[in-house]
């Protein structure tokens, strides 16, 4: 499995997983949201990776599209409350 290529603000490359965790835990209700904060920003796993894993039985994988929109609001989100722990 390919490692990701995380792009982050220069204020959040030092940011530890702990803080990390914490401001997922906290901020980020949607539970597939969690799933992809933490897969993609604390484990390095791509995006093409995450929607396979996400998939039910039910389901087919979720789009690219999809994921990228969700991995950009997260982020959105945990920059917003970062000085809020």
């Amino acid at each position: 499995m390919p490692k990701a290529r995380v792009k982050l603000p220069e204020y959040l490359l030092d940011l530890p997983r702990s803080k990390w965790e914490k401001l997922i835990d906290e901020y980020i209700k949607d539970e597939d949201d969690r799933y992809i904060a933490t897969r993609y920003y604390l484990d390095g796993v791509c995006l093409s990776d995450i929607a396979e894993e996400l998939v039910s039985d039910t389901e087919k994988p979720k789009s690219l599209s999809f994921m990228k929109r969700h991995k950009d609001k997260i982020l959105k989100t945990i920059s917003k409350h970062l000085n809020e722990l």
